[in-house]
């Protein structure tokens, strides 16, 4: 008895043999094709080496293996059906004797086996095209379907081959000769999804398809049928710019829009005056199709800009909007709507806001805008504001001397106290956001806004703090500060310490005393940035350890200032255990404090995981953001977080805690495999980036997550069977059990795009290309 591992190449096989032949036509027939059920282990463990073998067979063995499949294809189980017909798809030179007995497959009734039957023709080339054109007729929709399909796929991959691997261009045309009129009929077939299959094959033909799809649209008579020509003409692309007179005419037509036809005609490069009724559609009375008008507009460039001009003017948001937003998408080709774009900022509607700070961040306009976009950020909304900071950021250097402009018109007096005045946020907190935070939003508005700008300034250059001035301070300008250490209190003394600390060395042993004495402030704020500011001078303040030493038993805030002090100024690892307790304490403020030090410092999140995991389960989304970022920097093993990284998954205040937690999910690899139900739940999702997301954590789990995707695979929502498709793609041969559920999903699924999802799936899952046999 033959003894083999299943998991070996048939080199080890040739090795036991002498007379190969007598031993390669069975075992490959045996390899290619099983009456199990199910695809088997043993054909998916060695299939790419049975097609390497089967090529180098000669040529009556191979016809001899092919006629076995062949009768192994009229089997009545639908599973050894489409396996036989799988491995039919991939030898298309042997396989092709034997078409129409093929092709009388596509009349089974199980759709299985028809999308099996239509992959093994198709996989043939041109020299199936006629069977299929003949099955164009067939009574049962189902058989017209994927004969339609059959045929699109043949040009498809015409079209995609590298042009030396093309057949004639003469026989492709010569077989659109007879597969267009047959198709023709179809696109007004009473089955939509036959319907939708005839207008996939149209458009892989192309040109040669044009002059019929022209007289079809002159004499369609019903709106429906008209659309569905526009828009195959469209997706033809340039090669349909002769039937831009027939276009023309139904965009004008009255009654009912014709977007797909206005849509076809701007696609074309027409003269944009021209087409009709885009004005019409653009005003917001057809919303289903305003957007894709204008995305289509939006492609055209800066003969487009007027048209969203005058969208910017209308009474409708969404309609103003959209307007922002496509200009937004054109980029430098709109700064001609710049001023108008800057209008938006102060809009009554806030998603028009957010669309045109974020349309001028792309745009990039000079810096004669900067002042009106200082003045948008007085009065605005957070994502806003971070919209306009953006795009000032983009103008860089020329915005510096407005902005040091607008500071000096809006200079904070130098006895201010915002502490005393309820005016004060925590570091953590972005300035956009901060005014909710103020106990008087009103009184402290025009600090905020002084701020800001101090802030713009310091993302303008770079590091620097705001206010700050660039690189060391000049010998007059610290005589200055050091004159305010003895002559102020309070803030401004605080201000001239925070200056010499930062910007002048040679001030340190002045400094450094102010710093100790303000750190035994009352004041709470002084105190923390006092010792704030020991830290970053480092070593030389080496006469303030004693007194931060003494500050570790006083409350946490300070204690964890006075920890990271500690080990800046002498890298204490009683520092960093002090840091690591303090996480657990009942203030949100000082837990943020600690993992921004602990981060910076280095510390390996997984030697402190039980902290981490609490912090998981905070219900401040900061919290659980900081601590997700010390555990994706972490080293070791992370599977004790597993549990409260997979509740995450679940959280919908921010979908970036979401995206980091499935990531640190999928890199634990098969140790994750409790988090597949929740994965396999967010394939469901209707958001694209929640899918991604779901699909690439469940590939790096791998071979565990198989099972469930497919049976995701077999779901009604289209959403979740293309994740799950994307996932079993992304996890390779090892998914190899997939293979039956996508050939049958190819078969049912009615969207091209998805269609080609399940298709680059099955390419990542068995890479064996169809490959040219003979010898």
């Amino acid at each position: 008895m033959l003894g083999f591992d299943t998991g070996n190449s048939f080199f080890c096989l040739f090795s036991q043999f002498k007379d190969i032949r007598a031993v390669v036509l069975p075992l490959i027939s045996i390899l290619l094709l099983s009456a199990c059920s199910t695809l088997p282990d043993r054909m998916m463990g060695l299939r790419a080496n049975a097609y390497r073998e089967f090529q180098g067979l000669h040529a009556k063995e191979r016809k001899e293996v092919t006629s076995e499949l062949v009768m192994s294809a009229k089997h009545s189980d639908a599973d050894v059906k489409c396996l036989a017909l799988y491995a039919l798809s991939k030898i298309p030179n042997e396989s092709r004797a034997y078409a129409v007995e093929i092709a009388d497959m596509l009349g089974d009734t199980r759709l299985r086996v028809k999308s099996c039957a239509t992959q093994a023709l198709a996989n043939m080339g041109g020299e199936a095209a006629p069977v299929f054109v003949k099955y164009l007729n067939d009574s049962d929709p189902d058989v017209r379907r994927y004969a339609a399909r059959g045929l699109a796929s043949i040009w498809r991959k015409q079209n995609d081959s590298p042009r030396e691997n093309r057949h004639s261009a003469a026989t492709f045309d010569e077989m659109a000769g007879y597969a267009v009129p047959g198709l023709m009929p179809l696109v007004r077939d009473a089955d939509q999804t036959v319907a939708e299959a005839a207008s996939e094959a149209l458009i892989a033909i192309g040109a040669p398809s044009v002059g019929a799809l022209r007289e079809l649209l002159t004499a369609a008579e019903k709106d429906e049928d008209r659309r569905r020509v526009a828009y195959i003409l469209d997706k033809i692309g340039p090669a349909s710019k002769n039937a831009i007179p027939e276009l023309l005419l139904v965009a004008a037509a009255e009654g009912p829009v014709n977007a797909e036809a206005i849509i076809a005609v701007i696609n074309s490069g027409h003269e944009l005056a021209e087409i009709s009724r885009i004005h019409e559609i653009l005003s917001g009375d057809y919303s289903g199709s305003m957007g894709k008008v204008a995305s289509a507009l939006a492609k055209r460039g800066g003969e487009a800009v007027p048209y969203f001009v005058e969208m910017l003017g209308s009474k409708n948001p969404r309609v103003r909007s959209l307007a922002a937003a496509s200009l937004g998408f054109m980029g430098v080709q709109a700064r001609t709507a710049v001023p108008l774009l800057l209008g938006t900022l102060t809009d009554a509607d806030m998603d028009v806001r957010c669309q045109g700070a974020r349309a001028m961040s792309f745009i990039g306009p000079d810096e004669s805008a900067v002042p009106a976009l200082l003045e948008a950020i007085r009065d605005n909304d957070g994502l806003v504001i971070v919209g306009i900071e953006d795009t000032i950021k983009k103008i860089g250097a020329p915005a510096v001397p407005f902005v040091l402009d607008a500071i000096e018109k809006n200079r904070v007096d130098a006895g201010y106290d915002p502490l005393a005045s309820g005016c004060f946020w925590p570091a953590s907190i972005h300035p956009a956001f901060a005014r909710s935070m103020f106990r008087k939003p009103k009184e402290c508005s025009w600090y905020w806004y002084a701020w800001m700008l101090r802030h713009v300034l310091r993302e303008l250059r770079g590091d620097e703090r705001p206010g700050m001035p660039a690189g060391v301070l000049s010998k007059d300008e610290a005589a200055r500060q050091e004159g305010i250490l003895s002559a102020f209190s309070g803030s401004p003394r605080l201000e001239a310490a925070e200056k010499l600390a930062r910007h002048s060395p040679d001030s340190f042993p002045k400094v450094i005393p102010v710093l100790m004495e303000l750190s035994e402030s009352d004041q709470r704020y002084f105190k923390l940035k006092a010792i704030e500011l020991l830290g970053e001078i480092g070593s030389p303040a080496k006469a303030a350890v004693p007194a931060l030493r003494r500050k570790l038993r006083e409350d946490q805030s300070v204690k964890v200032y006075a920890a990271f002090a500690l080990w800046k100024i002498e890298k204490s690892r009683k520092a960093v255990a002090v840091l690591v307790a303090s996480l657990g304490s009942k203030d949100d403020d000082v837990k943020l404090y600690c993992m921004e030090k602990l981060e910076e410092i280095g510390a390996n999140a997984g030697e402190f995981l039980p902290q981490i995991r609490k912090l998981l389960r905070s219900e401040n989304f900061l919290v659980k953001n900081g601590a997700l970022k010390l555990l994706a920097k972490a080293k070791g093993n992370l599977g004790k977080a597993l549990p409260e990284l997979i509740g995450l998954l679940d959280y919908r205040n921010d979908s970036g805690i979401q995206e980091t937690a499935a990531k640190l999910i999928g890199g634990m690899g098969a140790r994750a495999s409790s988090a597949i139900p929740k994965l396999t739940e967010g394939l469901n999702s209707k958001y694209g980036n929640e899918i991604e997301r779901s699909a690439s954590a469940l590939a790096g789990i791998g071979l565990p997550a198989v099972p469930g995707l497919i049976a995701a695979l077999r779901s009604d929502k289209e959403n979740t069977s293309e994740g799950a498709a994307l996932a079993l793609g992304k996890i390779g041969p090892s998914a190899k059990d997939a293979i039956p559920a996508l050939i049958e999903a190819i078969g049912e699924s009615r969207n091209l795009r998805v269609r080609g999802t399940f298709e680059r799936s099955m390419q990542q899952i068995d890479p064996v290309p169809a490959g040219e046999t003979g010898k």
